[in-house]
């Protein structure tokens, strides 16, 4: 499945997307996906596999990006509360992997990313943060 078509195709828990949900149901898929392809850039790293390395980082910057600008066209409110950093923090991060060629780096953006997918998951009551991401926070 292409990274275009996650807005169709419905989501994990069988939650589809309705015009006009002020809330969007994507952001776990999104943040999915992107966390994915950092282990996988991880691996390459680990192999010395340069081409690996930058179809993951470029998969996990396609994905990021298209969080954001679903949050930017629907909900402002939070951006303003301080969202935008964190994407500028977590595309900062996607550029010293592939400039550093250094899975510590990815793994800070894996951190930074299952933070953003656990607020995102507590605005919109969708639960409490894995226990996964509870051991990732400690890392950076």
């Amino acid at each position: 499945m292409a990274l275009a078509d996650i807005h169709t195709s419905g989501y994990p828990g069988g939650l589809e997307k309705e015009p006009g949900d002020r809330v969007p149901d994507s952001p776990p898929c999104y943040c999915g996906i992107a966390i994915d392809a950092l282990e996988k850039a991880s691996n390459a790293i680990a192999c010395a596999d340069i081409e690996a390395r930058c179809e993951a980082v470029a998969t996990a910057t396609e994905a990021m990006t298209s969080l954001f600008l679903e949050f930017d066209g629907i909900n402002q409110d939070f951006l303003a509360q301080g969202a935008g950093r964190r994407y500028e923090s977590i595309l900062e991060r996607l550029l010293d992997i592939n400039l550093h060629n250094n899975s510590e780096i990815a793994h800070e953006a894996i951190a930074m990313i299952e933070r953003l997918r656990d607020d995102c998951a507590h605005r919109s009551g969708a639960g409490a943060p894995s226990t996964k991401t509870a051991m990732h926070r400690a890392d950076p």
